[in-house]
């Protein structure tokens, strides 16, 4: 079986904020697209300090894989959500 290769990738900034104190977390973010698999939308998040004064640190690392690039947003906005964070 052959590797599957990246078709598509983007470096983008993500931001957080927390809906009631307006306090805002920042990720970088990596979104790749492969040629083949059950889940070839994958996105990378690494946490940028500076760290929140108040609310629920998610945690500095994390990955998201899913089979188009919606199920990924909608993902990624249940996973802001479990925090207290919405995407800014």
């Amino acid at each position: 079986m052959a590797k599957a290769s990246v078709i598509y990738q983007v470096n983008e900034i993500l931001y957080l904020r927390h809906p009631k104190d307006r306090e805002g977390i920042t990720y970088a973010a990596i979104f790749s697209i492969k040629d083949q698999g059950k889940n070839p939308c994958r996105i990378k998040l690494k946490f940028i300090p500076p760290y929140p004064f108040i609310g629920v640190m998610p945690p500095e690392e994390h990955q998201i894989s899913a089979a188009t690039p919606l199920d990924i947003f909608i993902k990624l906005q249940r996973w802001a959500k479990k925090y207290g964070y919405s995407i800014y």
